[in-house]
């Protein structure tokens, strides 16, 4: 029994090993000259390996190529690693090996190449936060693609070049760029990619309030979306939509845009956008002193986020929870809810700038306002009541006096 064991692993231990040992050994016999991009293929085709044991084997290459001197190779390789690294999630790594692809590829001066690769470069910049650079490496992917006449990634640049301006908040520069993004677009007719940089225009303008043109542009996005029946994407504009009109404080058209959104994403069934509307929706009846369907609309929201563990949607909860305890003068409550929000935001924001009591006071300083209007509507409200009531009982008088005057004279002539 036990020679039989063994025979029987002498066996199967290199079926187990033969399929990952093979692919090196395979390369190291190959004398084929596009050894290299074979082995990538390879790589790319195996789903048993992936990774960083793809990595191991892409390394031990791209040794045997830097000890021949072949740098089409070196780049190859490279630029795979950069590509796996990147997968992964590892982006130091990834802008490492991309930064060696490179100055490979420099060196045999393939625009094309190049452009693609200082793209990839810009945007891990963009990823680990350092957006000058980034910038800096879409501007050189641009000019060259300008030069090699490639309207499609010259758009591309454009839009990320939006994206680094807006984050910067010089709306001004964003709209710049995706203006000439959203040109090459349309004269390409790429519909999916129009109607995206319409929404990234229609939100860049409400950034420099002219929301009449943010509302028009937003819609003209849901229009093209709709020739492609992308219900997604449309749910996304109706969202921005009502964001627009929210800050506008036209709540009713707000609410509007929030629905036709929400009835999108239930059927879609993203359990993570759904809990979004129903804060946002929550959060427009608070603002419109409806707080019964405020709190109803919140706990559907926070029930999602609880049961899912979405971080984010429990800070938005806990936020508005709080505001809607403290607009009502549930002090106690209120003061609850917002040490759980302001607990639950520093762990996902560990290195806020502010200091606890400056945040504090900043919070409870706009809430202040929001009760001060939410006091002075309904104020406003009752006095305009009080004032119609008046109205109406003067004119109940005139009338009545009217009549009584008018009474007299006929009793008078009847008299004469």
């Amino acid at each position: 029994m036990k020679k039989q064991i063994i025979i029987l692993a002498t066996i199967i231990l290199p079926i187990i090993t033969f399929g990952n040992n093979s692919i090196i050994e395979h390369f190291n016999k190959d004398k084929n000259d596009k050894k290299v991009e074979n082995l990538i293929k390879k790589l790319n085709s195996t789903d048993s390996i992936k990774g960083q044991e793809a990595i191991i084997y892409a390394i031990e290459a791209l040794n045997w190529a830097t000890e021949n001197d072949r740098i089409k190779d070196q780049a190859l390789l490279t630029n795979y690693i950069g590509n796996t690294y990147y997968i992964m999630g590892n982006l130091e790594q990834a802008l490492s090996y991309y930064q060696k692809t490179l100055r490979h590829t420099l060196a045999f001066n393939n625009k094309n190449d190049v452009a693609k690769i200082m793209q990839k470069i810009g945007l891990v910049n963009f990823n680990l936060s350092d957006r000058k650079k980034a910038l800096l490496y879409f501007h050189q992917a641009l000019r060259l693609y300008i030069e090699l006449d490639h309207p499609n990634n010259q758009a591309e640049m454009y839009t990320n070049m939006g994206s680094i301006y807006y984050f910067w908040q010089d709306y001004d520069k964003a709209l710049e760029n995706y203006n000439k993004a959203l040109y090459i677009y349309k004269k390409l007719e790429n519909v999916t990619s129009a109607s995206n940089l319409l929404y990234l225009k229609g939100i860049t303008l409400h950034k420099l309030n002219q929301n009449q043109e943010a509302i028009q542009t937003l819609e003209n996005s849901v229009i093209e979306l709709k020739k492609v029946q992308n219900l997604p994407e449309v749910a996304k504009i109706y969202d921005a939509i009502g964001d627009v009109f929210f800050t506008t404080d036209e709540l009713e058209k707000a609410m509007l845009y929030y629905m036709k959104a929400y009835d999108i994403h239930t059927v879609s069934k993203d359990s993570i956008i759904i809990a979004q509307s129903l804060n946002k929706i929550g959060n427009t009846y608070l603002e419109m002193g409806n707080f019964k369907e405020a709190k109803l609309h919140l706990d559907k929201s926070m029930k999602i986020a609880e049961n899912l563990n979405l971080t984010i949607s429990k800070v938005d909860n806990l936020k508005s929870y709080y505001e809607l305890h403290y607009i009502q003068g549930y002090s106690e409550e209120a003061l609850r809810y917002f040490q759980q929000y302001k607990n639950l935001k520093e762990a996902v924001l560990s290195n806020s700038s502010s200091s606890d009591s400056e945040y504090s006071k900043y919070a409870n300083k706009m809430l202040d306002l929001k009760k001060q209007i939410l006091v002075q509507n309904k104020a406003y409200k009752q006095l305009m009541n009080i004032t119609f009531a008046i109205v109406f009982v003067l004119i109940v008088i005139i009338i009545r006096m009217f009549v009584v005057i008018k009474t007299r004279k006929n009793g008078n002539s009847d008299n004469d």
